[in-house]
């Protein structure tokens, strides 16, 4: 990733003092816990094959429909379809399964079971037109938007665990590699623990992390958070309206977001994440895990941002 990292950060806690809560920005303060989390069930040997031959199943179905002669391939809870010669499987296999060991560390979770357990079903299309045929046959009602989407509630005994990502192998490298690492991400936080949601923002801030340990570049995402960076120089209180409400966080605000939290308080955004997937409400779980509310976060993005990169 290409974003800078400023020098070293003036105490957390101080800067979150000096930014304090600005005159007409309410808190948000959780009331209740995300609706009805459900803890995953952990799948036998046999539930997990099962999976497999019901995801290979599926994938064949939307391939034969999207005009693509590709068979599907399995490896590694991995079912591959590609519509481009040569088919690099390895490469893919070796990119899913470096994303996901990074996120299981990324959220500490290297002594615990790990988040590779769900099916992920790629596809890599020749072309954006083909990527939309089978996002439409994969996510009904999408309208072929989005890259990918976890398929049903599954993670029960009765029901398949697996993930959906399609991609346009027509992308540059760098697009491709950012948009994969970004859906892997989403697929991951929707595995791990329970179905309790995770806001964008914290997804966001930990795809930055995840990227910055791979070295893997991500230049849409580097360029939102450097047009917010601009927006917050202009007009701090509109630029972080949304993420100080929680309504709808702008892009690039997790990766600021981020920044601030874990350079004085490493782990705190995993924390703050595994918190979540336990059913705490995300503003309760950012104040047990960063010791922060979401309004001295964004008053204190504003501050730090309007003067450093």
């Amino acid at each position: 990733m290409t974003c800078s990292v400023m020098a070293p950060l003036a105490s957390f806690a101080a800067l979150v003092l000096a930014a304090g809560t600005a005159a007409g920005q309410a808190d948000v303060v959780g009331t209740a816990a995300n609706p009805g989390p459900t803890p995953w069930n952990s799948p036998t040997p046999a539930e997990t094959t099962r999976d497999m031959e019901v995801a290979v199943a599926r994938a064949g179905d939307l391939a034969t429909t999207a005009g693509i002669a590709s068979v599907p391939v399995a490896a590694e809870r991995l079912v591959f379809v590609s519509a481009l010669e040569p088919r690099p499987l390895s490469r893919w296999v070796s990119q899913v399964s470096a994303a996901r060991a990074a996120i299981s560390r990324a959220l500490g979770r290297e002594e615990r079971r790990a988040m590779d357990e769900g099916v992920i079903v790629l596809f890599v299309a020749e072309s954006e037109s083909q990527a939309r045929i089978v996002r439409e046959g994969a996510f009904p009602g999408s309208g072929g938007s989005g890259l990918g989407h976890p398929v049903g509630t599954h993670h029960t005994k009765e029901q398949e665990r697996a993930a959906t990502i399609v991609l346009d192998g027509s992308a540059e490298a760098s697009r491709a590699s950012e948009d994969l690492l970004l859906e892997v991400v989403a697929v991951a936080l929707h595995q791990v623990e329970s179905d309790a949601v995770v806001p964008p923002w914290m997804a966001e801030g930990l795809t930055s992390r995840v990227a910055r340990a791979m070295k893997v570049s991500t230049p849409h995402m580097d360029a939102a958070r450097s047009e917010l960076v601009r927006a917050i120089r202009a007009d701090p209180r509109h630029a972080l309206q949304g993420f100080v409400s929680g309504s709808e966080p702008p892009a690039g605000s997790g990766m600021l977001a981020a920044e601030l939290i874990e350079t004085e308080r490493p782990g705190a955004l995993a924390k703050v994440i595994m918190l979540v997937k336990e059913g705490t409400p995300p503003a309760d779980a950012l104040k047990q895990g960063a010791g922060i509310t979401l309004a001295q976060l964004g008053n204190a993005m504003a501050r730090w941002y309007q003067t450093n990169d």
